[in-house]
């Protein structure tokens, strides 16, 4: 599998990683590496983060798009008038 960026830049290079969310194959230079915290349900509905953080590799456009995902979610509501 070939790098889907690369490609759409008409070079061939060799995927190392898949998007997590596209599926796009994804070279060094696209990639993009995330860290999150993975969460398990125990008794009495308790949920605990378990360690060492869940490693994931985003291409490019879906780590941009994630990012601004998360900036609006923390971002203070404003008014529309």
């Amino acid at each position: 599998m070939n790098c889907y960026d690369c490609n759409q830049e008409h070079v061939e290079r060799v995927a190392l990683g898949v998007c997590h969310i596209c599926g796009a194959g994804l070279c060094t230079d696209h990639t993009r590496e995330t860290k999150q915290s993975v969460k398990i349900n125990q008794a009495f509905f308790a949920r605990v983060t378990v360690d060492p953080l869940q490693r994931g590799l985003l291409c490019l456009k879906c780590g941009d798009s994630m990012e601004a995902k998360n900036q609006a979610q923390h971002s203070p509501l404003k008014a529309h008038n």
